[in-house]
Order: C-alpha cells, then sequence, then structure tokens
C-alpha cells in the first residue's frame, strides 16, 4: 500500500491557513474541523509551513496566552517534510517515527496534493494488517503513562504536555481515572480566557460552553 491508495480513501482535502492569520483563528479551525494541524499556505498550494496543537500549546506554555495574538508564521514548523504518492506506508511510518511527527503533508511538484496523519495510517493498517489486529493490547499499549491530578493547572498541563510530547492526560484521583484532558482542551481553555475580540471566534467559544 502506497501514499496514492492511502488518500484514495482518505480524500485529498486540506485544511490550509494564511500565513498572516493568528495563531487563535487557527486554534479555532483545529477544534471546529476536529483535526491536528494545519498546513501554512497563501494561495492553498505551495506548502510555507505546518502548524500543529502541540506547537500552539508550546508557545503558549512559554510565552503566555497573549501569544494566541500573534500570527501563525510564530508557532509554525516552516522546514517541513512531506511524502510522495509513490511513498509505501512503511516509508512513512518511519519518517514518522524518526522524527517525531504527526502529520505529513503529500506534495507533487512542490505542491500540496494532500495530507495524510498517524491516524490515517493505523486505521489503513486495522482495515488491511490481519497481524495487527491479531495482537493483544497488552503488546500494544504503552505502559509508562504520564497522567495529571484534578489539582494541576492549566500551566502545569501545558508544561508536562510540552515535556512529554503527548497530546493527551489521563487525570486520576485517588487511584482512579476520572477523566481525560487533551491539548485541544487546553488550547479552547486559553481561548476563552483571551477573549479573542473576533465575531466569528466569540461565536464559535460561546456555542462551546
Amino acid at each position: 500500500m502506497n501514499v496514492t491508495d492511502l488518500l484514495r480513501t482518505k480524500g485529498v482535502e486540506v485544511e490550509t491557513i494564511a500565513p498572516d492569520s493568528t495563531i487563535a483563528d487557527a486554534a479555532r479551525v483545529l477544534a471546529v474541523r476536529h483535526i491536528g494541524a494545519l498546513v501554512v499556505s497563501t494561495d492553498g498550494g505551495e506548502i510555507e509551513g505546518i502548524l500543529s496543537e502541540r506547537d500552539i500549546v508550546r508557545l503558549v506554555a512559554e510565552q503566555g496566552a497573549s501569544s494566541l495574538e500573534e500570527p501563525v508564521t510564530r508557532a509554525m514548523t516552516a522546514e517541513v517534510r512531506t511524502c510522495a504518492r509513490s511513498d509505501s506506508l512503511e516509508d512513512l511510518m518511519s519518517v514518522m517515527t524518526d522524527h517525531r511527527i504527526r502529520h505529513l503533508p503529500v506534495s507533487t511538484g512542490g505542491r500540496l496534493d494532500g495530507i495524510l496523519s498517524e491516524r490515517d495510517i493505523a486505521r489503513a493498517v486495522g482495515m488491511h494488517g490481519p497481524a495487527i489486529l491479531d495482537m493483544r493490547v497488552d503488546e500494544l499499549m504503552t505502559r509508562d503513562v504520564t497522567t495529571c491530578s484534578l489539582h494541576d493547572t492549566v500551566d502545569e498541563l501545558m508544561e508536562i504536555m510540552t515535556a512529554q510530547r503527548v497530546r493527551h492526560l489521563p487525570v486520576i484521583e485517588d487511584a482512579r481515572m476520572v477523566g481525560i484532558v487533551s491539548i485541544g482542551d487546553v488550547v479552547k481553555h486559553r481561548l476563552d480566557e483571551l477573549k479573542v475580540e473576533t465575531q466569528t471566534l466569540h461565536d464559535y467559544i460561546a456555542s462551546g460552553r
């Protein structure tokens, strides 16, 4: 199976954002679209960078909630690793593992042609890899799990997520899991605190309360 096969199932539509958009704008799109990254592009074709939830959390953890008003170029990764339609699934998994990335834009002739995530690959393996399906949970699961407590502050959560390179933290109280908090939850909270005065963003935040 190669990239073309995956795109045939997933589709080639890619969410992009202009480089002069704010990080708050990007966070809103990520939350509304339920995706983990945006390709930064002026014309929707040239790849100028990529911005992930993790990038946003890292910037806010370092510089505070006011950084959400900065342009996406402040937090994006400018040197973007891409893949080609002819690359194999094994190639993609190796790149993602070696470079600790979760999204790979597909580039054809230097132009954006799609995007693939770890989730897309996992779904494909789930559909086409019976050997994976036959494995037990204890063979696949991560045993050393990073957690948080109900008493941790949002700043502490951001520091943990940034340091441990995780997007989700189980919430533990009295040795029991009582919930889970994600990067999206943290970004949403920071947006609520910032109260960015753009009508579209205001409407989004209000609708989520």
